[in-house]
């Protein structure tokens, strides 16, 4: 038969078919005959049941997807919101996630099931005969049935995927969590270190304390352990020698024994920097002794010599430190989350407007002058760009500078001790910082003070002679020259790059041109600075050259980022955002547009919005309180004020005075080295302030203040602080401080009483001074008699009564000659101010300090002491105690108490002028006057005061006459009015009459070997001002001799005349 062209192609190919189908099916039957099932099915059977079996393993505990109880309401319709509720709820997101999962390992499970019943229906199970037949037939069904078999593969292959798609979300989500609670905790780990920092700035003198006490136990049982293995330590030594001298010729750690029989056999040698310690295992010494004993001594010289030079390096740094060193960088706000990240970066479109810091940072020289208004952020940029680690980074690799670069910085603060205002301050702290990281520099910045230490005739750190040169090298203060040559010489030093950060130019209290200069001068190749400062005049002229900044200029996106932020954080506002989405944005940008880049103003705005939110305002309220408040911030502090209460409006002014005034009394005793004082006001010297009268306080007993009664006054949420919140309309705040859980309750406590109450910003200070706020002030003051003085003198005394064991001591300084300098001064100002005397709460002073002082004067030596703590406590560095023999009248003399001395000597019964040491008519004449801040005015007043106190004195039978120190106090009067050491005025002609009349002698006042009478000084110096006056002084005197009595007078009255022409003419002129 013919078959045409076609069919017989098409028969062919089904031929082909037939032979290939054939011979596959032989194929796989020959398979399945020999080992049961096809290779294919068998590794397919294995990987379904490991998919299956992993899937069991990974599948969660079922979670309902929907909740379990079915109600009306939850058949309604979900609407869009909670929608959106629902799906940023992360709860729900899990319980979606975790459902979709447990799915999918379901189906994975069941298409496993069915592959694997399908595999086993294509195989001869196990034991069953494996005939031809029955091999042909399963392998003619799983041909005709691969198609399924591969669509269940691929299924499963599928479902596997997504698993695994699922299981990798899973991963990266923990790892985005873990990233997020490793921030947290990086922060959490901040916060911790800023509190280790202030615990040891609350703690130093009591670490202090203990570290010393220790020193002292270890050297003492070292002495004991050196005198019982002298011998043993002396041989160790010799043999260690030797083997280091082996080990060095053969480069081996290990020596073994030499043919000549000393048995070193083993040893392990540790660096210099681990302890020191060597290990033998056996030894064989044969040294003669004397050359072992000398070699003894020099090692004891040696670590001698190390530990003393450690020690005054200690003393020599801790005499440049001061408390308030780091207090205004640890006050600073660190910056908000996701801002002023811009100054690291590379360019922005702005990059016009300011100089790459980041490159400066890296290869630039000089000075960057970062800039901006006040309130601006300039502290919180230079407080970021100081703990950020990419400032490090970055000048690492500043020029090929050899060595790490040495990062310091000073923030000037003027609403803080003078030291932080100060270029004396601003020495100390960078020559302290430096020195700490390079301590082998301090004896060639300080060589005269390491002089000293070299001339000492022992070394040993436990003689009293040494311990006797550490006090003084702690207690000493270098002059400002001094420090400024010190500061220059360090600079000199090889000490490798440094770079400065000092922020706040423009509180530094003094001519800007001081540092300016100073800046100047100090930078070199390997020292560069980065200032910030208000754009004042003199450094826009002295830094218009310098690579810099203008900060209001770039922080626009930061402020967005803060508004936003803060406000979305409160869930009423969310709530209004979504309801508003159109005003809200609105609103924001409006803010933004009216901060103009002052974050301050941005602060006070957002937080008042807040209040509004919580009040329940509407948007339109919203958008009013922004129109309402004033984009500058006098103004804007002025419409704060005005806000307050107009009941207690008259309350939070008088607060303001009485920060006002605590800060200027602390000023005046930071003149005062000698005294420890206490820096600021402190919180819970606030509350005594505000609650304590002297009723109060002489009900007092000198005891401690429990734990809950400071926490109630002035913890968080305590009393002082709610008052401030109402009264002073957030312009003066109490700073959280962090408290551990683990804290004891005492230190917890103490910590809290302690934190200083601090303006809102330094420009709340700076508008308070202002002529305006201050009429503001001295009117609330003179409408209800007040004075801010007297609240403080009793907060003082209520400090000494329940507080003293709160303040700790600094350097062995103890406080208390410090809180009682701070007492006196306040006393006086009261006196001024009022017109009155504090009598009871000065005496109960008097009787508190005593009840403090007796333990402290009451050493091994003197455990009777029955000298007044004034004649014990204070100026004890200039005389001897009991050669003055001081009591609380004197110190009331000395800080200017005249109406407290009037009423108190009228009381007094004794015999005032039987008073052994110095006469109390002395004090008064020849005063040793502390300042107490009083101007002119108020001085000439108290003045006239003294007069009758004086008259007081004199008629209680005190002695004009009385010798003391080589003059009486007559003579000291007619001193003072001859060398013009006073301001001449008619009240001294008036003293000069109580004296005279009250028995002084007249006779001739010998000044230098030249005699001087009375009439001749009265006629010089008074009677051309003073007319009348000095005619009714010169009536009491005798009257003047005759001409021609004798000659030695003329003579006597020709020196009189040349002296007063020489003397007080000359002092006149150079006066005027």
């Amino acid at each position: 038969m013919v078959f045409d062209p076609l069919t017989a192609l098409s028969l062919a190919s089904n031929i082909i078919q037939l032979v290939d189908f054939t011979s596959r099916v032989v194929a796989k039957c020959r398979h399945i005959q020999a080992d049961g099932a096809l290779p294919e099915h068998y590794e397919l059977h294995i990987i379904a049941e490991d998919v299956k079996r992993t899937s069991s393993k990974l599948k969660q505990r079922p979670l309902p997807r929907w909740p379990l109880k079915l109600d009306k309401d939850y058949l309604k319709v979900e609407t869009d919101q909670e929608r959106e509720d629902r799906e940023g709820d992360v709860a729900w997101q899990e319980r979606e996630e975790e459902w979709a999962f447990n799915g999918l390992s379901t189906t994975c499970v069941n298409i496993a099931d069915e592959l694997l019943a399908r595999l086993s229906r294509h195989s001869v199970p196990d034991g069953s005969p494996r005939t031809k037949w029955k091999s042909f037939r399963e392998a003619l069904e799983t041909v005709w049935k691969k198609k399924e078999l591969d669509e269940l593969a691929a299924r499963l292959a599928e479902i596997r995927n997504q698993m695994a798609f699922h299981i990798l979300a899973k991963f990266k989500t923990i790892f985005d969590l873990s990233a997020l609670q490793q921030s947290h905790r990086f922060d959490w780990l901040d916060c911790q270190t800023q509190r280790m920092i202030q615990n040891l700035e609350d703690n130093r003198a009591i670490f202090s304390d203990e570290l010393r006490a220790q020193n002292s136990s270890i050297a003492n049982l070292f002495k004991e352990a050196r005198n019982h293995f002298t011998e043993q330590q002396t041989k160790t030594r010799n043999a260690i020698l030797k083997a280091i001298d082996r080990a060095s010729q053969s480069r081996r750690h290990k020596a073994t024994r030499n043919q000549q029989g000393f048995g070193v056999a083993s040893w392990e040698y540790q660096s210099p920097q681990d302890d020191g310690q060597y290990s033998l295992a056996d030894s064989d010494f044969g040294e003669d002794a004397d050359d072992q004993q000398k070699k003894s001594d020099q090692e004891v010289r040696v670590e001698q010599r190390m530990r003393s030079e450690a020690q005054f390096k200690q003393a020599i740094l801790q005499s440049l430190r001061f408390p308030s060193m780091s207090s205004r960088f640890l006050e600073i706000a660190p910056a908000h989350a996701k801002t002023f990240d811009w100054i690291f970066q590379g360019s922005r479109s702005e990059e016009s407007l300011w100089s790459n810091f980041r490159d400066w940072l890296k290869i630039g020289s000089g000075i960057y002058w970062i800039n901006g208004k006040a309130g601006s952020g300039k502290s919180t940029l230079m407080r970021y760009i100081c703990q950020d680690h990419r400032t490090v980074d970055f000048l690492s690799l500043w020029g090929g500078q050899p060595g790490t670069p040495t990062i310091v910085g000073f923030f000037f603060c003027n609403i803080g001790t003078p030291e932080q205002s100060s270029q004396l301050g601003l020495l100390r702290s960078l020559l302290h910082e430096i020195l700490s990281r390079k301590p082998e520099c301090i004896p060639s910045v300080f060589p005269e003070r390491w002089e000293l230490f070299e001339e000492m005739e022992t070394l040993d750190p436990e003689s009293s002679e040494f311990q006797d040169l550490i006090v003084e090298e702690k207690e000493f203060r270098e002059t400002m020259p001094k420090l400024m040559l010190a500061f220059q010489k360090l600079l000199r030093q090889e000490t490798g790059p440094v770079c400065l950060f000092i922020d706040g130019l423009d509180e530094y209290n003094g001519d800007p041109d001081d540092t300016i200069t100073l800046f100047k001068t100090i930078v070199s190749p390997k020292v560069k600075i980065c200032l910030s400062s208000r754009p004042w005049l003199p450094f826009q002229d002295a830094f218009k050259e310098c690579q810099q900044l203008k900060l209001e200029d770039l922080t626009r996106p930061d402020i967005q980022t803060y508004v936003d932020d803060t406000l979305l954080q409160n869930s009423r506002m969310k709530a209004m955002y979504l309801s508003e989405p159109i005003e809200i944005p609105k609103l924001v940008q409006e803010i933004v547009n009216k901060a103009a880049g002052v974050f301050l103003w941005v602060n006070l705005v957002v937080a008042s919005l807040l209040r509004g939110v919580s009040n329940h305002d509407h948007i339109s309220d919203l958008q009013r309180r922004v129109l309402a408040i004033p984009s500058e911030l006098e103004s804007l502090f002025t419409y704060m004020i005005r806000l307050i209460e107009p009941i207690y409006l008259e309350q939070g002014l008088q607060i303001f005075q009485i920060m006002l005034r605590s800060q200027e009394v602390s000023a005046l005793l930071d003149e005062e080295e000698d005294y420890l004082q206490v820096e600021g006001l402190c919180a819970i010297d606030l509350s005594f302030a505000l609650e304590v009268d002297t009723a109060k306080i002489l009900q007092t007993s000198v005891t401690a203040l429990n734990d809950e009664d400071v926490f109630r006054r002035a913890g968080p949420g305590g009393d002082v602080e709610c008052r401030l919140k109402v009264r002073c309309a957030g312009l003066l705040e109490i700073p959280t401080p962090c408290l551990e859980d683990t804290l004891p309750g005492r230190r917890m406590s103490r910590r809290i009483g302690n934190t200083k109450v601090r303006w809102l910003h330094r420009t709340v200070k700076d508008f308070l001074e202002t002529e305006g706020a201050q009429e503001l002030l001295l009117k609330s003051s003179r409408k209800s008699d007040f004075s801010p003085s007297l609240p403080l003198l009793r907060a003082s005394i209520m400090r000494l009564k329940t507080w003293l064991a709160n303040t700790p001591a600094e350097d062995g300084i103890h406080p208390l000659p410090g809180l009682v300098a701070r007492a006196m001064i306040l006393a006086h100002q009261v006196e001024c101010e009022l017109d009155r005397a504090e009598v009871e709460l000065l005496d109960e002073l008097d009787a508190t300090v005593r009840y403090h002082w007796q333990p402290i004067a009451c050493d091994e030596t003197s455990p009777t002491s029955t000298r007044h703590w004034a004649d014990d406590m204070l100026y004890r560095h200039l005389r001897m105690p009991g050669e003055w023999n001081d009591d609380f009248l004197t110190l009331a003399i000395q800080y200017d108490l005249p109406l407290y001395l009037s009423q108190k000597i009228r009381k007094m019964k004794v015999d005032l002028s039987a008073k052994p040491g110095r006469p109390y008519l002395d004090y008064i004449v020849w005063s040793d006057q502390v300042s107490t801040g009083a101007s002119k005015s108020i001085s000439a007043k108290s003045l006239g005061m003294k007069r009758d106190v004086l008259a007081l004195l004199l008629r209680q039978q005190c002695d004009p006459n009385q010798l003391f120190d080589g003059k009486t106090p007559w003579q000291k009067v007619q001193y003072k009015v001859c060398n013009h050491i006073v301001e001449l005025g008619s009240v001294w002609i008036e003293v000069m009459r109580l004296f005279i009349r009250h028995g002084a002698d007249i006779r001739a006042f010998d000044a230098d070997g030249d005699s001087y009478e009375v009439r001749k000084i009265v006629e010089t110096v008074f009677s051309h001002r003073f007319r009348d006056e000095s005619e009714e002084l010169l009536a009491l005197l005798p009257p003047p001799m005759a001409r021609s009595r004798t000659q030695s007078n003329k003579n006597s009255t020709s020196k009189a005349m040349t002296w007063f022409k020489k003397t007080v003419l000359f002092n006149r002129a150079s006066t005027v």
